[in-house]
């Protein structure tokens, strides 16, 4: 073999080093194969759902839309809230207590009234939106029947994610600690 042919061989060689991994890669996208530690808990909206700027209980504006790139966790309530509703909104104000340093990235808008004593309505970061709401929140998550609702709105004020009815809040703070990082 001359030294050309050699050289040339080697340099294929490199190259397909380099190009097979993104050629499996593409192969196993097209598959629809994803790794399992990729995926989200709550479900991805294949199309975002814009919200309109809302009114908070103290009559001030709620922008989704933050200069200051926050998360919004939304939360419904359902309008008669069982014993199972109350402990998952106790629950909902641990998970941004979890967050440690990073709860400050993530902001909580209650959608309907909370029912008496919940722990929730005193916690920083919880904004209570007024009635009656703007169509934008009804269409991006109705309210529910049996327990309460969450969904995930990005900082430019798109509901991405919404999670299912006795949602595992222990995933959903896995969804949001990637998310504000």
């Amino acid at each position: 073999m001359t030294s050309q042919k050699r050289s040339r061989t080697i340099l294929i060689l490199v190259g397909l080093c380099f190009a097979a991994p993104m050629l499996v890669s593409l192969i196993l996208i097209r598959a629809g194969w994803m790794p399992s530690g990729r995926k989200n808990y709550g479900d991805l909206l294949s199309t975002p759902l814009p919200l309109v700027n809302a009114q908070l209980q103290n009559g001030t504006t709620f922008a989704w839309k933050t200069p200051e790139w926050y998360w919004t966790l939304l939360v419904r309530v359902p309008s008669q809230c069982p014993a199972s509703c109350l402990e998952q909104l106790e629950l909902v104000a641990n998970v941004r207590d979890a967050l440690a340093r990073n709860a400050t990235k993530l902001r909580i808008a209650v959608a309907d009234p909370l029912p008496e004593g919940a722990r929730l309505a005193a916690e920083p970061g919880v904004y209570q939106l007024a009635q009656p709401l703007a169509d934008s929140v009804n269409n991006a998550l109705p309210r529910p029947t049996g327990d309460a609702r969450l969904a995930l709105v990005d900082p430019n004020g798109y509901v991405i994610l919404r999670y299912p009815q006795h949602a595992d809040l222990a995933q959903v703070r896995k969804d949001l600690t990637k998310l504000v990082k």
